[in-house]
């Protein structure tokens, strides 16, 4: 919590300095028209691949598949989406990062990994294992 609460305060400051630093290099005009570009390009990717993510999360339902990297990838997207949105290069960054398909599975599916670790507890009520074969049949029974 600590972490994300530094990374709130410091994150302004970052993108302050950015702008500043940017801006004094190739001026204040230029500056605020690659702002808005990158928002402008950002939120037309980020609804490209949402798109992209809802025809996999629906094809995955089809198939009979439950869709939880789909729907991760679709909450990525909305996240990437508001970095995209918020002026500055960092946030922008972040954003475009978070686009990079391959990128984002790839992470999505080390977080997932490793949620799936940590919270995997083997249920064993501590009474006797019967170990049984069985096919199913018609109802009749064999002789």
């Amino acid at each position: 919590m600590f972490k994300f609460i530094l990374a709130l305060l410091l994150l302004p400051l970052v993108e302050l300095y950015l702008l500043i630093l940017i801006g004094s290099g190739i001026g204040a005009g230029l500056t605020v028209l690659l702002t808005l570009g990158t928002a402008v390009l950002g939120v037309w990717l980020v609804r490209l691949q949402g798109m992209t993510a809802i025809m996999r999360a629906q094809a995955e339902l089809a198939a009979g598949r439950p869709p939880a990297l789909s729907l991760l990838e679709g909450g990525v997207l909305c996240a990437a989406g508001i970095l995209l949105l918020i002026p500055g290069f960092a946030t922008d960054a972040l954003g475009f990062l978070m686009l990079i398909g391959p990128l984002r599975r790839g992470l999505l599916g080390r977080w997932l990994g490793r949620a799936e670790r940590q919270n995997y507890r083997p249920e064993f009520s501590g009474g006797r294992i019967i170990d049984v074969d069985y096919e199913e049949t018609d109802g009749r029974r064999k002789p």
